[in-house]
Protein backbone atom coordinates (compact mmCIF):
# COMPACT_ATOMS: atom_id res chain seq x y z
CA UNK A 1 0.00 0.00 0.00
CA UNK A 2 1.31 3.49 -0.96
CA UNK A 3 2.16 6.24 1.81
CA UNK A 4 -0.57 8.83 1.68
CA UNK A 5 1.46 12.23 3.26
CA UNK A 6 0.63 13.59 6.25
CA UNK A 7 -1.68 16.77 6.27
CA UNK A 8 0.38 20.13 5.92
CA UNK A 9 -1.34 23.11 7.35
CA UNK A 10 -2.18 26.27 4.99
CA UNK A 11 -0.13 29.74 5.16
CA UNK A 12 -3.06 31.08 6.77
CA UNK A 13 -3.14 28.81 9.42
CA UNK A 14 0.56 29.30 10.10
CA UNK A 15 0.36 32.59 10.75
CA UNK A 16 -2.60 32.49 12.95
CA UNK A 17 -0.60 30.46 14.84
CA UNK A 18 2.64 32.69 14.84
CA UNK A 19 0.09 35.42 15.52
CA UNK A 20 -1.21 33.64 19.11
CA UNK A 21 2.41 32.52 19.70
CA UNK A 22 3.74 36.31 19.55
CA UNK A 23 0.71 37.85 21.35
CA UNK A 24 1.10 35.59 24.71
CA UNK A 25 4.56 37.32 24.69
CA UNK A 26 3.34 40.69 24.15
CA UNK A 27 5.93 42.07 26.04
CA UNK A 28 8.98 40.77 25.23
CA UNK A 29 7.37 41.83 21.22
CA UNK A 30 7.12 45.19 22.66
CA UNK A 31 10.55 45.63 23.96
CA UNK A 32 11.89 44.03 20.63
CA UNK A 33 9.97 46.40 18.66
CA UNK A 34 11.20 49.71 20.97
CA UNK A 35 15.08 48.63 20.60
CA UNK A 36 14.86 47.95 16.71
CA UNK A 37 13.39 51.67 16.45
CA UNK A 38 16.39 53.34 18.31
CA UNK A 39 18.95 51.29 16.62
CA UNK A 40 17.78 51.99 13.42
CA UNK A 41 17.23 56.01 14.54
CA UNK A 42 21.00 55.80 15.30
CA UNK A 43 21.87 54.51 11.91
CA UNK A 44 19.40 56.78 10.12
CA UNK A 45 21.42 59.65 11.09
CA UNK A 46 24.40 58.63 8.99
CA UNK A 47 23.67 60.00 5.37
CA UNK A 48 22.37 63.09 6.67
CA UNK A 49 25.55 63.39 8.91
CA UNK A 50 27.60 62.60 5.86
CA UNK A 51 25.73 65.00 3.54
CA UNK A 52 25.98 67.54 6.32
CA UNK A 53 30.07 67.17 5.74
CA UNK A 54 29.66 67.41 2.08
CA UNK A 55 27.38 70.57 2.47
CA UNK A 56 30.75 72.21 4.93
CA UNK A 57 33.47 71.30 2.78
CA UNK A 58 31.46 73.37 -0.59
CA UNK A 59 31.25 76.29 1.56
CA UNK A 60 34.60 76.54 3.10
CA UNK A 61 35.50 78.58 5.48
CA UNK A 62 37.49 78.59 8.86
CA UNK A 63 34.02 76.59 10.40
CA UNK A 64 34.55 73.90 8.17
CA UNK A 65 36.91 72.13 9.61
CA UNK A 66 34.79 72.21 13.47
CA UNK A 67 31.66 71.19 11.48
CA UNK A 68 33.11 67.96 9.90
CA UNK A 69 35.01 66.70 13.07
CA UNK A 70 31.46 67.19 15.28
CA UNK A 71 30.13 65.29 12.48
CA UNK A 72 32.58 63.11 12.16
CA UNK A 73 32.38 62.33 16.12
CA UNK A 74 28.76 62.04 16.59
CA UNK A 75 29.06 59.44 13.34
CA UNK A 76 31.11 57.53 15.20
CA UNK A 77 28.96 57.64 18.66
CA UNK A 78 25.77 57.14 16.86
CA UNK A 79 27.38 53.78 14.95
CA UNK A 80 28.77 52.34 17.94
CA UNK A 81 25.64 53.24 20.07
CA UNK A 82 23.40 51.15 17.16
CA UNK A 83 26.00 48.18 17.47
CA UNK A 84 25.26 47.95 20.99
CA UNK A 85 21.64 48.24 20.24
CA UNK A 86 21.26 45.98 17.76
CA UNK A 87 22.99 43.16 19.46
CA UNK A 88 20.24 44.03 22.63
CA UNK A 89 17.65 43.68 19.75
CA UNK A 90 19.01 40.30 18.60
CA UNK A 91 18.97 39.23 21.92
CA UNK A 92 15.85 39.98 23.32
CA UNK A 93 14.80 38.55 19.92
CA UNK A 94 16.26 35.33 20.95
CA UNK A 95 14.73 35.38 24.10
CA UNK A 96 11.40 35.84 22.16
CA UNK A 97 12.17 33.56 19.90
CA UNK A 98 13.51 30.79 21.60
CA UNK A 99 10.35 30.80 23.82
CA UNK A 100 7.87 30.38 21.29
CA UNK A 101 9.84 28.00 19.12
CA UNK A 102 9.77 25.65 22.68
CA UNK A 103 6.07 25.85 22.79
CA UNK A 104 5.48 25.28 19.28
CA UNK A 105 8.03 22.00 19.80
CA UNK A 106 6.08 21.02 22.59
CA UNK A 107 3.10 20.94 20.25
CA UNK A 108 4.45 19.45 17.62
CA UNK A 109 5.20 16.61 19.93
CA UNK A 110 2.17 15.97 21.50
CA UNK A 111 0.54 16.10 18.05
CA UNK A 112 2.44 13.53 16.74
CA UNK A 113 2.09 11.35 20.17
CA UNK A 114 -1.67 11.95 19.70
CA UNK A 115 -1.67 10.42 16.25
CA UNK A 116 -3.67 7.30 15.23
CA UNK A 117 -1.43 4.25 14.54
CA UNK A 118 -3.38 3.81 11.26
CA UNK A 119 -2.33 7.39 10.35
CA UNK A 120 1.16 7.11 11.03
CA UNK A 121 1.50 3.55 9.17
CA UNK A 122 -0.21 4.65 6.43
CA UNK A 123 1.71 7.85 6.01
CA UNK A 124 4.86 5.91 6.58
CA UNK A 125 7.21 6.88 9.92
CA UNK A 126 10.00 8.64 7.78
CA UNK A 127 7.13 11.33 6.90
CA UNK A 128 6.31 11.93 10.57
CA UNK A 129 10.50 11.37 11.43
CA UNK A 130 10.97 14.49 8.28
CA UNK A 131 8.18 17.42 10.06
CA UNK A 132 9.83 16.39 13.49
CA UNK A 133 13.05 16.86 12.28
CA UNK A 134 13.18 18.91 8.79
CA UNK A 135 10.12 21.03 9.34
CA UNK A 136 10.48 21.74 13.16
CA UNK A 137 13.96 22.79 12.48
CA UNK A 138 12.84 25.47 9.71
CA UNK A 139 10.70 27.20 12.00
CA UNK A 140 13.19 27.06 14.53
CA UNK A 141 15.36 29.10 11.14
CA UNK A 142 11.84 31.66 10.82
CA UNK A 143 11.62 32.42 14.87
CA UNK A 144 15.17 32.57 15.58
CA UNK A 145 16.32 34.42 12.33
CA UNK A 146 13.94 35.43 9.56
CA UNK A 147 11.38 36.51 11.92
CA UNK A 148 13.58 39.38 13.97
CA UNK A 149 14.89 40.00 10.43
CA UNK A 150 11.43 41.03 9.28
CA UNK A 151 11.16 43.38 12.30
CA UNK A 152 14.29 44.71 12.19
CA UNK A 153 14.10 45.60 8.47
CA UNK A 154 10.24 46.72 8.60
CA UNK A 155 11.18 49.68 11.13
CA UNK A 156 14.26 50.11 8.57
CA UNK A 157 12.27 50.89 6.06
CA UNK A 158 9.80 52.94 7.58
CA UNK A 159 12.33 55.15 9.20
CA UNK A 160 14.86 55.46 5.83
CA UNK A 161 11.37 56.77 4.14
CA UNK A 162 10.85 58.97 6.55
CA UNK A 163 14.25 60.60 6.34
CA UNK A 164 14.19 61.29 2.73
CA UNK A 165 10.77 62.52 2.81
CA UNK A 166 11.90 64.88 5.28
CA UNK A 167 15.18 65.84 3.72
CA UNK A 168 13.64 66.36 0.26
CA UNK A 169 9.72 65.40 -0.87
CA UNK A 170 10.25 65.85 -4.15
CA UNK A 171 13.17 63.72 -4.67
CA UNK A 172 11.46 60.95 -2.44
CA UNK A 173 8.25 60.94 -5.34
CA UNK A 174 11.32 60.93 -7.92
CA UNK A 175 12.87 58.04 -6.37
CA UNK A 176 9.38 55.87 -5.90
CA UNK A 177 8.57 56.56 -9.61
CA UNK A 178 12.20 54.90 -10.75
CA UNK A 179 11.67 52.17 -8.31
CA UNK A 180 8.12 50.81 -8.24
CA UNK A 181 8.04 49.67 -12.06
CA UNK A 182 10.95 46.44 -11.23
CA UNK A 183 10.13 46.38 -7.42
CA UNK A 184 6.19 46.09 -8.02
CA UNK A 185 7.16 43.36 -11.11
CA UNK A 186 9.68 41.09 -9.26
CA UNK A 187 7.95 40.85 -6.00
CA UNK A 188 4.74 39.81 -7.51
CA UNK A 189 6.03 37.25 -9.75
CA UNK A 190 8.07 36.09 -6.54
CA UNK A 191 5.08 36.39 -4.50
CA UNK A 192 2.88 34.31 -6.38
CA UNK A 193 5.23 31.38 -7.26
CA UNK A 194 7.38 31.21 -4.72
CA UNK A 195 5.09 29.64 -1.83
CA UNK A 196 4.18 26.73 -3.82
CA UNK A 197 7.81 25.96 -4.62
CA UNK A 198 8.54 26.30 -1.00
CA UNK A 199 5.85 23.89 -0.02
CA UNK A 200 6.97 21.48 -2.78
CA UNK A 201 10.78 21.82 -1.77
CA UNK A 202 9.10 20.27 1.70
CA UNK A 203 6.87 17.80 0.70
CA UNK A 204 10.03 16.58 -1.95
CA UNK A 205 12.03 16.13 1.10
CA UNK A 206 9.51 14.41 3.55
CA UNK A 207 8.65 11.62 0.26
CA UNK A 208 12.50 11.14 -0.09
CA UNK A 209 12.58 10.93 4.15
CA UNK A 210 9.61 8.43 3.73
CA UNK A 211 11.40 6.17 1.27
CA UNK A 212 14.85 6.69 2.70
CA UNK A 213 12.84 4.90 6.23
CA UNK A 214 11.02 2.11 4.17
CA UNK A 215 13.97 1.53 2.59
CA UNK A 216 16.62 1.18 5.51
CA UNK A 217 13.80 -1.10 7.89
CA UNK A 218 12.98 -3.20 4.87
CA UNK A 219 16.02 -3.93 3.75
CA UNK A 220 16.16 -7.53 4.66
CA UNK A 221 12.88 -8.21 2.79
CA UNK A 222 13.79 -6.21 -0.19
CA UNK A 223 16.87 -8.50 -0.49
CA UNK A 224 14.73 -11.40 0.15
CA UNK A 225 12.47 -10.42 -2.86
CA UNK A 226 15.11 -9.00 -5.07
CA UNK A 227 13.56 -5.42 -5.03
CA UNK A 228 16.63 -3.92 -4.05
CA UNK A 229 16.97 -2.61 -7.55
CA UNK A 230 13.61 -1.13 -8.37
CA UNK A 231 13.89 0.42 -4.97
CA UNK A 232 16.85 2.45 -5.63
CA UNK A 233 15.54 3.68 -8.92
CA UNK A 234 12.66 4.92 -7.16
CA UNK A 235 14.96 6.56 -3.86
CA UNK A 236 17.04 7.87 -6.89
CA UNK A 237 13.61 9.50 -8.85
CA UNK A 238 12.35 10.89 -4.95
CA UNK A 239 15.99 12.42 -4.74
CA UNK A 240 16.17 14.21 -8.00
CA UNK A 241 12.66 15.13 -7.48
CA UNK A 242 13.86 17.28 -4.43
CA UNK A 243 16.87 18.66 -6.25
CA UNK A 244 14.31 19.81 -8.74
CA UNK A 245 12.14 21.20 -6.03
CA UNK A 246 15.29 22.68 -4.45
CA UNK A 247 16.67 23.90 -8.04
CA UNK A 248 12.96 25.77 -8.52
CA UNK A 249 12.81 28.05 -5.55
CA UNK A 250 16.28 29.07 -5.70
CA UNK A 251 15.05 30.19 -9.39
CA UNK A 252 12.14 32.14 -7.95
CA UNK A 253 14.72 34.28 -5.86
CA UNK A 254 17.05 34.46 -8.50
CA UNK A 255 14.24 36.49 -10.26
CA UNK A 256 13.73 38.60 -7.43
CA UNK A 257 17.00 39.55 -6.85
CA UNK A 258 17.83 41.25 -10.21
CA UNK A 259 14.33 42.73 -9.71
CA UNK A 260 15.58 44.82 -6.41
CA UNK A 261 18.76 45.56 -8.66
CA UNK A 262 17.00 47.60 -11.10
CA UNK A 263 14.52 48.80 -8.84
CA UNK A 264 17.56 49.98 -6.81
CA UNK A 265 19.13 51.13 -9.79
CA UNK A 266 15.82 53.05 -11.54
CA UNK A 267 15.34 55.14 -8.64
CA UNK A 268 19.27 56.20 -8.07
CA UNK A 269 19.19 57.65 -11.55
CA UNK A 270 16.05 59.15 -11.49
CA UNK A 271 17.28 61.05 -8.37
CA UNK A 272 20.67 61.87 -9.45
CA UNK A 273 19.12 63.45 -12.65
CA UNK A 274 16.52 65.20 -10.68
CA UNK A 275 19.17 66.55 -7.74
CA UNK A 276 21.25 67.85 -10.69
CA UNK A 277 18.53 70.00 -12.18
CA UNK A 278 17.43 71.00 -8.05
CA UNK A 279 21.12 71.95 -7.39
CA UNK A 280 21.70 73.95 -10.54
CA UNK A 281 18.11 76.11 -9.63
CA UNK A 282 19.68 76.51 -6.07
CA UNK A 283 16.68 74.51 -4.65
CA UNK A 284 18.60 72.16 -2.63
CA UNK A 285 22.18 71.47 -1.39
CA UNK A 286 24.96 69.09 -2.95
CA UNK A 287 24.88 67.24 0.91
CA UNK A 288 20.81 67.48 0.58
CA UNK A 289 21.31 65.19 -2.69
CA UNK A 290 24.30 63.06 -1.18
CA UNK A 291 22.05 61.74 1.79
CA UNK A 292 19.21 61.52 -0.72
CA UNK A 293 21.52 58.98 -2.32
CA UNK A 294 22.36 57.38 0.58
CA UNK A 295 19.45 56.23 2.22
CA UNK A 296 18.15 54.79 -1.22
CA UNK A 297 21.85 52.73 -0.80
CA UNK A 298 20.26 51.75 2.66
CA UNK A 299 16.69 51.86 2.07
CA UNK A 300 17.06 48.64 -0.93
CA UNK A 301 18.68 46.23 1.93
CA UNK A 302 15.27 45.61 3.81
CA UNK A 303 13.26 45.90 0.63
CA UNK A 304 15.27 42.77 -0.63
CA UNK A 305 15.19 40.94 2.98
CA UNK A 306 11.37 41.51 3.07
CA UNK A 307 10.46 40.28 -0.34
CA UNK A 308 12.47 37.30 0.04
CA UNK A 309 11.58 36.57 4.03
CA UNK A 310 7.74 37.16 3.24
CA UNK A 311 7.52 33.86 0.81
CA UNK A 312 4.34 32.64 2.37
Amino acid sequence: MSAVALPTASSAAARRRLVGLLAARRRGVARVLGLTAIANLAGVAGPALIGSVVDAVAAGGPRAGVRIDRAALLFAVLGLAGAGLTWLTGAAAARVGESALAELRTEVFDAALDLPAGVVERAGTGDLVSRLGGDVALLAQTTTWTLPAVVFQSVNLVLTLAAVVLVDPRLAVVALVGAVGPLLGAGRWYQRRAPARYRAERERAADLAVGLHEAYHGAPTLWARRAVRPTLLSLAGRGRAQVDAELSSTNARNVLRPGVSLGQAGALVAVIAMAAHLVDQGSITVGAASAVALYLIRLFDPIGVLLEELDN
